[in-house]
């Protein structure tokens, strides 16, 4: 995006309102099945929909662009990658609900997505796949029930994102 488009949509934020962001995680509002779905492919039970862009084709950049490349590894795999042990031993679900964690499910009303692509319908989740070659890859972390779940919405300001430190 422009420096001057983004500065107009995104004024600059005070830092003290930082100070209360809370970081959070996203799972949904439903009670778990007995495999661990939640993740970043399809099939999973985390809620992901795709709007339009809200803003005009000139307030981008057409001759820059840019690539960014993440890896999301589990424990198991950090160590393969690494060959250390993950910064922090990571919570499984159970663990994570054992010491009253909440989830949290973000929504808006405002807003109607776009219908996905009939080829990403197509897609298999890891449990999925895994479950068809009989493995178990994620053993450590079974699906759990969800008895506490915080929505969050700014209903003040529902187009607000705000950055943190992470």
């Amino acid at each position: 995006m422009k420096k001057t488009s983004f500065e107009k949509h995104f004024p600059k934020i005070d830092k003290r309102d930082i100070e209360e962001l809370m970081c959070c995680l996203s799972a949904p509002a439903s009670v778990y099945e007995d495999s661990c779905e939640m993740g970043f492919s399809p099939g999973g039970r985390m809620h992901q929909e795709i709007y339009d862009d809200p803003y005009e084709f000139e307030d981008w950049h057409q001759s820059l662009g840019s690539r960014c490349f993440l890896h999301i590894t589990n424990s198991l795999v950090w160590r393969a990658i690494t060959d250390e042990l993950p910064p922090t031993p990571p919570f499984t679900s159970k663990e994570y609900t054992k010491h009253g964690m909440p989830w949290f499910d973000y929504y808006d009303d405002n807003l109607n997505s776009i219908d996905g692509a009939e080829n990403l319908k197509k897609l298999k989740s890891v449990v999925q796949m895994e479950k068809e070659k009989g493995l178990n890859v994620l053993p450590e972390n079974k699906s759990v029930k969800i008895e506490q779940i915080v929505s969050l919405k700014d209903k003040a300001n529902p187009e607000r994102v705000r950055e943190g430190r992470f």
